[in-house]
């Protein structure tokens, strides 16, 4: 009789650890619902953070990822994320309001891919205005 709690609760306890989910993104929105900011769009890893303020140039979503470019008058850099870090709302919404060509963002990311093209893994997006 032990022994049956003690593989029912090892059962219970492999069920929740299995359960758990892909860490959500945190949205910002501002008045009228208008997405804002995302952010901790990946875990933390031990690489160069890189950051820059431009305009979207590009945006394209494909795969379960989005990239999109960044241009400022110095620099241009390349972004992605995965789609399934955001919320349901967020990932109907965030192309319409937040994350489209001519909108200046502020983005950061890991620079974590050797490669001098490679995109920066994004951490977090603002909006500027």
């Amino acid at each position: 009789m032990k022994w049956t709690w003690v593989v029912v609760a090892l059962f219970l306890m492999a069920g929740a650890v299995s359960a758990q989910d892909v860490a959500a993104a945190r949205a910002t929105y501002a008045g009228k619902n208008v997405l804002i900011g995302l952010a901790d769009l990946s875990p933390l890893r031990d690489c160069t953070v890189m950051s820059m303020q431009g305009k979207v140039k590009k945006v394209k979503a494909q795969g379960g990822l989005v990239r999109f470019d960044l241009n400022s008058k110095k620099q241009r850099l390349t972004f992605r994320f995965a789609l399934n870090r955001l919320g349901s709302a967020e990932q109907m919404n965030f192309r319409k309001d937040f994350l489209h060509e001519g909108l200046v963002l502020r983005a950061s990311g890991y620079a974590c891919s050797p490669g001098k093209f490679d995109p920066l893994e994004a951490i977090s997006i603002d909006r500027v205005y």
